[in-house]
């Protein structure tokens, strides 16, 4: 009982001064009877009522909180935490308008990223993670061969698919006399340790990794 009194007597229903309750984890759902129409003694119950939100991660790692909660109020609801690299995570529903059994699903927004072409001029390319980077300038310079763009040391092409969650610089790599590109397609495999992205002409052995594919 947070205010108001168990016990009334009345002469008539509109002198009821509804008292007011409290229930943890419960929300109050009204009187069992219609107090406009008591006209003897009576006893009235109280209804409570809860409901079950459902957190549905839609492919987030769960990392705190619980999926599966019963609630009698909004501020019982404690919003678990997901966590999916290379997204931010929105959800499908305003949690504090949930008043009902109800399925909260996660949405999954893609970061997006800067990639800066240090010999294009400083080129800035936006990229969305899991998405391919797209069309990629030619760099030019006096006297050399451009043979590809490098990212910590490994090439990008316009099929790489972007799987940084940072901001990256990209340097051209220029290719020396006698030397030449190496375009290896895995088609859908990938590999550990990256294969070399050119070789010579002049009888330069090398050894290439073997992709596999799940």
């Amino acid at each position: 009982l947070i205010s108001g009194k168990e016990m009334q007597v009345v002469t008539n229903p509109a002198e009821i001064i509804p008292p007011v309750y409290e229930l943890d984890g419960w929300a109050f759902d009204g009187w069992d009877k219609d107090l406009k129409k008591i006209t003897t003694n009576t006893e009235v119950k109280a209804k409570w009522t809860r409901w079950k939100i459902t957190f549905n991660g839609n492919g987030g790692r769960l990392v705190d909180g619980k999926e599966s909660q019963l609630v009698g109020k909004v501020s019982d609801i404690i919003v678990p935490t997901y966590v999916k690299t290379g997204y931010t995570l929105t959800w499908d529903k305003e949690i504090s308008e949930v008043k009902a059994d109800t399925t909260v699903n996660a949405i999954w927004t893609a970061n997006k990223y800067k990639l800066t072409l240090l010999d294009a001029d400083s080129k800035i390319i936006e990229v969305k993670y899991d998405d391919k980077i797209g069309e990629l300038p030619t760099a030019q310079k006096q006297g050399f061969r451009f043979g590809f763009w490098a990212v910590d040391g490994s090439s990008v092409k316009e099929q790489t698919v972007w799987k940084w969650t940072e901001n990256k610089t990209a340097t051209a790599y220029w290719l020396n006399e006698g030397e030449y590109l190496l375009d290896l397609d895995y088609n859908g495999g990938s590999v550990l340790e990256p294969n070399p992205a050119t070789y010579r002409a002049d009888g330069e052995t090398f050894t290439v990794n073997n992709p596999t594919r799940y």
